[in-house]
């Protein structure tokens, strides 16, 4: 029954929330079963793409990022990666990539959220970190497939909005490109031997400066030790 107008009651059952963010983020596991017969129509012998790169690039810098994260998106497509821009696709669509992929990884962003939905323990999967430390994501899909993601942690430190100075989901990120390679290499992502590409120092400077431009001037710079990936 739906009311349009007000109205008084005699008793309201509301239902306990079994997912969420925050606390949440791991859900019920009632509700991480339906989310599993979700994930069994995406399972289909339908066109795959066995590596894929989740990218960011095609957001503005100033909604924060990975600065030159477009020579990332060459390097990998050199090792046979697919480039996707989850927002020039429909829900279905993201669903069905992240579904029969066999690796992935991910630059961290609200993508993972429908990746947590299909996800499975047979795929290798990463997050390429711009805050640190992806808590959420990484509790989110850990708990939905049941092993959690590899993080590929190799912050150099951030320009931050001096409105906002916390290296949250605004910030830039300058990574460790050598330190990236490594940690890919390590974990299966890239082959040995592969080449690999370096942002140029000026492209690099253009970012900071389009960033520095679309926060009216005023950003700071925080530098950080990286985290090693597990």
């Amino acid at each position: 029954m739906l009311h349009t107008s007000v109205a008084k009651v005699n008793r309201l059952v509301i239902p306990e929330q079994k997912f969420g963010l925050g606390s949440l983020i791991t859900a019920d596991r009632r509700f991480i079963r339906f989310v599993h017969r979700i994930r069994r129509e995406f399972s289909g012998s339908k066109t795959s793409r066995r590596k894929i790169y989740v990218s960011r690039t095609r957001f503005s810098i100033g909604s924060g990022g990975i600065l030159g994260e477009s020579v990332i998106e060459v390097n990998l497509a050199a090792q046979g990666y697919h480039i996707v821009y989850p927002e020039t696709l429909s829900l279905v669509q993201q669903l069905e990539l992240y579904s029969l992929a066999d690796t992935l990884i991910f630059s961290e962003g609200s993508a993972i959220h429908g990746y947590a939905l299909v996800g499975h323990k047979s795929q290798k999967m990463g997050i390429l970190c711009r805050r640190g430390w992806p808590g959420l994501f990484v509790r989110h899909v850990e708990s939905f497939r049941g092993k959690a993601p590899v993080r590929f942690n190799a912050i150099k430190g951030y320009y931050l909005p001096v409105r906002n100075p916390v290296p949250g989901a605004r910030a830039a990120a300058l990574l460790d490109y050598d330190e990236i390679r490594s940690q890919f290499l390590r974990s299966g992502f890239i082959n040995e031997g592969a080449p690999w590409l370096y942002p140029a120092e000026h492209a690099i400077s253009e970012e900071i400066e389009n960033f520095r431009t679309l926060h009216g001037g005023d950003v700071e710079w925080e530098a950080v030790k990286p985290r090693q990936s597990n």
